[in-house]
């Protein structure tokens, strides 16, 4: 916190506009969660200078200048007040000065401070807030409030919007600076970066109109470091490759990378030492890498490699250096040296050591390492060994079998084989089916290279289909299944074109099926397929003489029979069964016998569909001051293989408990034949649900958006929760392991919470602003111990003559650092109760009594803050000015009369994140109007009950960042 230094007149005094300036400054509007009105305050310090936690420790004060009061002046306006500056605390004394520049890491961030004051007269209005970063991007997390339109929320804000701002406001808030420096090496330093408030001023009376463009110039500079790491290189080499007739030239590559990815590189430097060989000098030492230069000394046989970026005359890097480089050296000695040593391997280490530069901050004032240079070395130990090659082996022939289809799952991002339960299931549902159940069983073979009395494939399966269950057992599916056609794949490939032949038998009779040959064999395909003649289970192929390294593929459809198989096993029975297995027995003639070379299994998943929906929200970031528009999204899913269509589907999104008050605005089906059966929002056990059913006569897919808007407890600090969806699809209430949990909710009210429901969550980010937080609540109110945060509906019972409660009003330290010695100045709710800054109407049409037990202050203040009351419905900050009549609570005559109050913190330091809460009793009047009351923004409203006779009041908080 910081106040403003006030100028002095001539004979001495500070000027009464400064002084006034003061009285207004660091301003928090605090709403009262009574049933009848709204306290403001005002939140002031003594301290001269802004808290910082977080700064460029240097002392580098000659590169910037230092802020004043009065580099917040605009020229033609004195009404207007606004800088942006950075800020450093020099003296350690945890109060930070402020300047026009700063220096930090480029790996960090630096809080760029904005402060714009409206003083004693007039509207600032169409006010804008633009930044034009150079060397910078700014980032915010800023919400929406009295001054801001919007809210700012990311990276690469370059306007900000302002509400009008009427005279005693002020605002100071914050972004963060964060580097963006290019591929321009005077990017590092930048005098050029601008913040600039346009606007108009028009003063209270309408007579005055003053255009406000007022600009900033901030330096920004950045610094930072390189380090360098030894990069993997292969060092095992074979000896072959390096003997010539006079020489050996031994090739080997050495390598080093940039880690820190802060600076632009300005070159990679490599030295490397070359030993003898054997007590050999080399003979010639050179570099094959391009895009480099290099340098050998055969005096301290030392090699140089040198990679070196390119800057044109402003400042772009027009030629870059990788962070990772590598490099092939090619050392020649002579052979002589490999000769005499007498084996067949050679050994040697060469001790390395890499550089990175890089370009850096060139400010004289700053005092850079320009260029910051690191290093690492490593001896590097190759060796080039004799190659031995590997024995030659003939391939073998091999065989596989698949069974289903292979489908992608999006949850677990994988594939796998599947059958699905899907007809089956219709039928014990009692539907009707259309269309046939079918599942591919594919055979694969490779010949291999075969020796010349090995002949054609033969493929046959070696037991029928079985499922498997959850118990291990399995069961033949061999009565409810038919072969009902087959085709090859790759015939032409694996076969003679001129004699090759296919023949398909019939396994369990052993009479043949059908007889392909190159004139037929490809009429048959995956669109078109042989269709058998008569009732087939089981199958055997067999062809003619197979080419060398062949592949061949055979592919049969096998039907499922559905009524057969649903009236032979119990429902029960068939949810239990997880996989179809499918098993092969193939090999190669030798001669006239079947050489059985293997035997294959492979299973399917035996799946029944799932239903899947996506959700998402929008925005993922709220802010916690005010009641904000979400909408969610929420699209089932049947694009894929084994995904269900929905029909008369429930849902229940679930909000975190931060979110205090919820409603739904308007529910919306993409598709006209799905109807919204209904939606409401419904509270249980601390938090707010929405739920919304759906009905459509024929099962269907479609996008359900959900308009909302949401308030969130203005209390909490900056926080991510996950906001739940739970969903049942009636026509198929069947969800993936990674996207289900159980039915805690009961969504579909039939006691079972053991079920399962699909389930997806999405975070959801409530932003408190960075700044004093205030927040009010009521208690006290009735018999069972209710809170009510604002903006929250308090019902207070008024079947009595009087009714007492207690309003309790809450400031929490979300600043980015203290605030020191505050004085909260606030007013009670009272009939024509007026805002303490700028006399507008609070809205306020009933009074209350401020109870005799006065205002209660936390203990962590009890031994320095100071209490006063006043009779006054308007009073200044000035605890010494006769004309508030302020008074401590042993002289108040009359607490019926108390309208004001103030509470003078002294020396106490609210640290950052500490919260306090006051609170006073009042006694809620009984002489009031039962009609409905209307109500205006950032007040009070409330309305009466005629039916049952209770009170219902909410707030709205009015803020004003600090």
């Amino acid at each position: 916190m910081y106040k403003f230094k006030g100028k002095k007149t001539e004979n001495g005094e500070k000027s009464k506009k400064m002084k006034n300036l003061f009285a207004i400054l660091l301003i928090v509007v605090i709403a009262c969660a009574t049933t009848l009105t709204l306290i403001s305050g005002i939140f002031t310090t003594n301290k001269n200078k802004v808290a910082t936690t977080s700064t460029e420790t240097s002392v580098r004060t000659n590169a910037y200048n230092e802020i004043t009061d009065s580099d917040a002046n605009i020229s033609n306006c004195e009404y207007v007040k606004f800088s942006s500056f950075f800020t450093k605390d020099l003296d350690g004394d945890r109060y930070a000065e402020k300047y026009d520049g700063a220096c930090n890491q480029l790996s960090k961030n630096q809080t760029l401070w904005f402060d714009l004051n409206v003083l004693t007269d007039g509207t600032l209005k169409n006010g804008k807030i633009t930044i034009s970063g150079k060397n910078f991007d700014l980032q915010t997390m800023l919400i929406k409030d009295d001054f801001l339109k919007n809210d700012y929320i990311g990276k690469g804000i370059t306007t900000i919007e302002l509400n009008d701002i009427n005279f005693g406001s002020q605002k100071l808030f914050n972004g963060v600076a964060i580097a963006n420096i290019g591929s321009n090496t005077k990017n590092y330093s930048r005098s050029d970066n601008t913040v600039t408030l346009t606007g108009t001023w028009v003063s209270t009376d309408g007579t005055q109109t003053k255009t406000i463009n007022k600009t900033v110039n901030l330096t920004v500079d950045w610094y930072g470091i390189t380090s360098t790491t030894t990069s993997y290189v292969n060092k095992t080499h074979y000896i072959e490759q390096t003997l010539g007739e006079n020489d050996i030239t031994l090739t080997f590559d050495v390598g080093y990378r940039e880690t820190a990815n802060e600076l632009l590189l300005q070159k990679q430097v490599t030295k490397v030492d070359i030993p003898q060989l054997n007590g050999y000098d080399p003979i010639s030492v050179t570099v094959t890498s391009q895009n480099c230069d290099y340098e050998y000394t055969d005096e301290y046989k030392k090699l140089t490699i040198t990679r070196e970026a390119q800057v044109d005359g402003s400042g772009n890097i027009t030629k870059s250096v990788s962070r990772d480089n590598t490099y092939t050296i090619q050392v020649k000695y002579p052979i002589a040296a490999y000769e005499d040593l007498g084996t067949e391997t050679v050994t040697l280490t060469f001790p390395t050591k890499g550089y990175y530069y890089g370009y850096n901050n060139s400010n004289t004032n700053l005092d850079y390492d320009n260029p910051y240079v690191s290093s690492a070395s490593q001896n590097l130990t190759h060796s080039w060994i004799k190659y031995v090659p590997p024995v030659a082996t003939k391939q073998s022939p091999w065989f596989d079998v698949t069974i289903g289809k292979y489908v992608y799952n999006p949850d677990t991002s994988s594939y796998r084989y599947i059958i699905s339960k899907e007809n089956p299931i219709k039928v014990y549902n009692n539907i009707d089916l259309s269309g046939k159940d079918e599942y591919i069983v594919s055979w694969q073979a490779f010949s291999g290279e075969t020796v010349e009395n090995q002949n054609g494939f033969h493929l046959s399966e070696t037991d029928s289909d079985k499922f498997l269950n959850s118990e291990s057992q399995y069961t033949s599916i061999k009565p409810y299944i038919s072969t009902t056609g087959i085709y090859c794949t790759n015939a032409s490939s694996a076969l003679s074109a001129e004699d090759g032949w296919i023949k398909v038998y019939n396994a369990d009779t052993d009479s043949l099926i059908a007889t392909f040959t190159s004139s037929d064999w490809s009429t048959y395909t995956a669109s078109n397929p042989y269709e058998m003649p008569a009732l087939v289970k089981n199958i055997r192929v067999e062809t003619s003489k197979a080419n060398n390294n062949s592949y061949f593929y055979v592919y049969q459809i096998k039907e499922i029979d559905d009524e057969a198989l649903t009236a032979a096993m119990a429902i029960g029975d068939f949810e239990k069964q997880n996989y179809v297995y499918t098993y092969l027995t193939a090999g190669l003639f030798e001669d006239e016998t079947k050489t059985n070379l293997a035997t294959d299994s492979a299973a399917a998943y035996c799946e029944a569909p799932v239903s899947l929906a996506s959700f998402k929200l929008t925005p993922s970031a709220i802010a916690n001051q005010e009641t904000k528009a979400v909408q969610f999204t929420i699209t089932t899913e049947s694009s894929r293989y084994n995904e269900a269509k929905w029909k008369d589907g429930m849902f229940v999104i679930e909000l975190p408990e931060e979110i205090l008050e919820a409603s739904i605005d308007s529910v919306i089906s993409s598709n006209n034949q799905v109807e919204i059966s209904s939606y409401e929002t419904y509270e249980e056990n601390e938090k707010i649900y929405l739920r919304i059913y759906t009905s459509n006569q024929d099962e269907a897919t479609y996008t359900l958006t959900i308009n909302t808007k949401l308030t969130a407890d203005p209390r909490k600090a900056t926080t991510t929760k996950p906001v739940k969806l739970y969903a049942i699809n009636n026509n198929c209430p069947n969800y993936r392991d990674t996207s289900r949990t159980a039915d805690v909710l009961d969504i579909d009210n039939d006691t079972n919470t053991t079920e399962y429901v699909l389930y997806k969550s999405q975070s959801l980010t409530i932003i408190a602003p960075a700044s004093l937080l205030t927040s009010q609540t009521l208690s006290d109110f009735d018999d069972d111990g209710t809170e009510v945060v604002s903006p929250r509906i308090a019902i207070v019972d008024k079947s009595t003559n009087s009714r007492d409660a207690k309003v309790n009003v809450s400031i929490t330290n979300n600043y980015t650092g203290t605030i020191g010695e505050p004085i909260i100045i606030g007013k009670i709710p009272f009939e024509g109760n007026t805002y303490q800054l700028n006399g507008e109407n609070l809205g306020s049409t009933y009074s209350v009594t401020m109870k005799n037990t006065g205002i209660t202050v936390p203990s962590a203040v009890a031994s320095t803050a100071k209490v006063y009351y006043s009779t006054n419905a308007t009073v200044t900050n000035d605890l010494t000015d006769e004309e508030n009549n302020w008074v401590e609570a042993k002289d108040v005559e009359d607490w019926s009369q108390i309208k004001t109050y103030a509470i003078d913190l002294s020396s106490y330091t609210l640290q950052k994140d500490e919260s306090l809460t006051f609170s006073y009793d009042i006694q809620i009047p009984t002489n009031v109007n039962y009609n409905d009351i209307s109500y205006s923004t950032h007040a009070v409203f409330f309305c009466i009950n005629t039916e049952d006779g209770k009170l219902k009041a909410k707030t709205e908080v009015s803020r004003l960042g600090i």
